[in-house]
């Protein structure tokens, strides 16, 4: 099921805690300002289960110039981990541009089940 959500302070419409997993590929990438994935990180991190698990894809600075463009979200690295504070980052790749189009792939779990926001 896909679901999409918009930078204004409502929830998705599950409850707290249905998800084992959540994947946000190529969806960082395109929300244009550090405000709107914190958004979307508060609401996956409401939706995860205890432990649940999180995949997701950024461009990040360095090595990619910043840009709060649609189609290509650039953020520093540094505000990127602090968006995902409460996550144990278990594995990254990638992220280094051999061309426009390299993203830096993030999996982690999340570490406190009672973080709700």
């Amino acid at each position: 099921m896909l679901v999409y959500l918009l930078p204004i302070p409502e929830n998705i419409i599950f409850p707290d805690g249905p998800f084992d997993v959540v994947i946000t590929a190529s969806v960082y990438t395109y929300l244009e300002t550090l405000e709107i994935c914190k958004r979307y990180i508060e609401e996956t991190t409401r939706a995860l289960k205890p432990n649940g698990n999180f995949f997701s894809t950024w461009f990040r600075s360095p090595p990619h110039e910043l840009s709060s463009h649609s189609t290509k979200t650039v953020l520093r690295e540094a505000d990127i981990m602090n968006l995902l504070k409460d996550y144990h980052i278990d594995s990254t790749k990638g992220g280094w541009p051999e061309d426009y189009h390299d993203q830096w792939y993030i999996y982690g779990e999340l570490k406190n089940s009672s973080i709700l926001y």
